[in-house]
């Protein structure tokens, strides 16, 4: 319940609902409008009203400036000014009415109308429980040779070792694995602690969990975690510290099976893996431990080194999502639970920046929910013999992929809020399912630009190796001279034109939906617990989804 305010603000008797509903009324008068009414929620909530919440909220489904820029700031003060009447508001029905118009316009609106909805819902206080901090560990590195490795694991001379990426993987006995994680060139060597320390302070919560979590066991050597392994059987890759700097740990051999290679004769297993993570995720985000990578996204990677974001992807915005299939190569989704403990980080500051965090937890899993269907043929990507998009759209199981959807949705939620079940839906699956098989299923965007400003970033040896990545053999660089012209480049597919907007907004606006029903949710839940949070839309969806086993 909100604290009474006194306030010497003196405001018209019921605000400023009659200005709010004058049809006639031009953009900045409507405006100012609105602002009235929110200083009279946020400063003297006794004032809130039935006709207060009902004229305001007509703003935000009449919706006749979604689609303008500045409709953006009007929605956002009409959304804010909503969530301020449930968050103040004395009166638990007039807090449940300003919910309802707010989740009614998260389901019906649309543009600039939707974000600001979903913005207010996600700047919606919730209370955390963070656990501590990443418990402090020894930094030393310890020079060692491959053999003391083998001897202190028990490993036989012809047992062999396989590179994925950066970790050097072998076998041990109990049918586990060792992994060594290496240092990259540019890292400081005693970055690679933060996962060791994170392993340490997750394994410690593991036998609370009701969900499966491989949490991996890292290795300590004579005391040290961080080691220095000059002879190990790690390809000699440039990309690798000189130093040959490394970490250790021991996980289950599922700490490798990503869920979208799996084959859609395992379409079970394949749901049980996304739902579990989604809870797994949810769980950990309401601790304050956030994972931010479960798979890499980014806007632009050409240009990471110019731009402000750094190329990162902000999915708010609507940007274009450069490469996300190769994306969604290895997610840090799989049988064992998260992985790559490296990019959990605590989280602190706004709730909106939580709504946001969020949202690429969701963002990525509808990614890696659609990889799998192109996994089924990996070769059929890019473009093909005449130069046309490669259509794949015939990899796609309809059903399958909705009802994925609905147990990731559905997992997350309850992972966030606490709720076994979605009784409304505030989403239209069908829809959004059939834009995904399109946009998914054909390589319309292929292009990405090399500018430049940026190849005059590059010296001649990283220009070369560059195209040379990107499949330019030495005869197609011949008449390419760094810093000439612009080069086009085919990295696709990506989720839209270089350097513009996401050509699947509906999955931003999903994105958006489902971030704030959690945020919602989790709100109402913690204020309102008698009165659950159900049934609040007019018209919705049925969603009651019952997790695999």
């Amino acid at each position: 319940m909100a604290k009474r305010i006194e306030s010497t603000v003196k405001f018209p008797e019921h605000g400023n609902e009659q200005g709010v509903r004058d049809a006639s009324a031009d953009f900045l008068s409507l405006f100012y409008s609105v602002v009235d009414l929110r200083r009279v929620a946020e400063q003297d909530p006794e004032r809130i009203t039935v006709d207060s919440i009902l004229s305001i909220s007509s703003v935000l489904m009449d919706g006749r400036y979604s689609n303008e820029r500045r409709g953006l700031f009007l929605y956002r003060e009409v959304a804010e000014a909503l969530a301020a009447f449930l968050e103040r508001s004395f009166d638990t029905s007039l807090a449940r009415l300003a919910l309802d118009k707010l989740m009614l316009s998260l389901k019906n609106s649309s543009g600039f109308a939707h974000r600001a909805t979903a913005e207010a819902l996600g700047r919606l206080p919730v209370k955390i429980r963070p656990f501590g901090k990443t418990p402090d560990i020894d930094s030393q590195p310890l020079k060692l040779t491959w053999r003391r490795i083998q001897e202190h694991f028990s490993i036989r001379p012809e047992v062999a070792s396989h590179a994925f990426g950066r970790s050097l993987v072998t076998p041990i006995s109990g049918g586990l694995l060792l992994v060594l994680k290496f240092a990259r060139r540019e890292d400081l060597p005693g970055h690679l602690l933060d996962e060791i320390q994170w392993m340490r302070l997750l394994g410690g919560l593991d036998a609370n969990r009701k969900d499966r979590f491989d949490i991996p066991k890292p290795v300590t050597i004579d005391g040290h975690y961080l080691l220095q392994i000059g002879d190990s059987p790690m390809p000699g890759d440039f990309e690798l510290h000189p130093g040959r700097y490394a970490v250790g740990f021991v996980s289950t051999p599922e700490y490798y099976c990503y869920p979208n290679t799996l084959k859609l004769s395992e379409a079970e297993i394949f749901q049980e893996i996304i739902s579990r993570n989604a809870r797994l995720l949810a769980d950990l985000a309401t601790t304050g431990v956030i994972h931010t990578a479960p798979i890499p996204l980014f806007h632009n990677r050409v240009q990471t080194h110019r731009r402000r974001d750094e190329g990162v992807y902000e999915w708010f915005r609507g940007g274009r999502l450069d490469r996300w299939l190769e994306s969604c190569a290895y997610p840090n989704l799989g049988a064992s639970g998260i992985r790559d403990f490296e990019h959990f980080t605590f989280y602190e500051g706004r709730p909106l920046s939580l709504y946001r965090y969020i949202g690429s937890h969701i963002l990525s899993l509808m990614l890696v929910i659609g990889s799998f269907f192109r996994h089924q043929d990996a070769e059929r990507v890019g473009l093909d013999a005449h130069g046309n998009p490669v259509d794949a759209r015939d990899l796609f199981d309809r059903d399958l992929l909705e009802s994925t959807i609905k147990y990731m949705i559905t997992g997350y939620y309850s992972g966030f809020v606490g709720e076994a079940t979605i009784e409304d839906l505030p989403l239209d699956v069908e829809p959004l399912v059939d834009r995904m098989i399109d946009e998914m299923g054909v390589d319309r965007h292929m292009e990405e630009i090399l500018r430049v400003a940026d190849q005059m970033h590059m010296s001649d040896a990283e220009f070369e190796a560059f195209l040379q990545i990107r499949g330019f053999s030495p005869n197609d660089q011949e008449d390419l001279i760094r810093g000439e012209r612009d080069i086009t480049l085919f990295t696709g597919p990506h989720l839209g034109n270089f350097n513009d907007t996401i050509s699947l907004p509906e999955l931003t606006s999903a994105t958006e939906t489902i971030s704030a029903l959690c945020m919602a949710g989790r709100y109402w839940k913690e204020n309102h617990e008698s009165d659950a949070l159900s049934g609040i839309f007019s018209a919705s969806q049925s969603a009651s989804v019952a997790f695999p086993k």
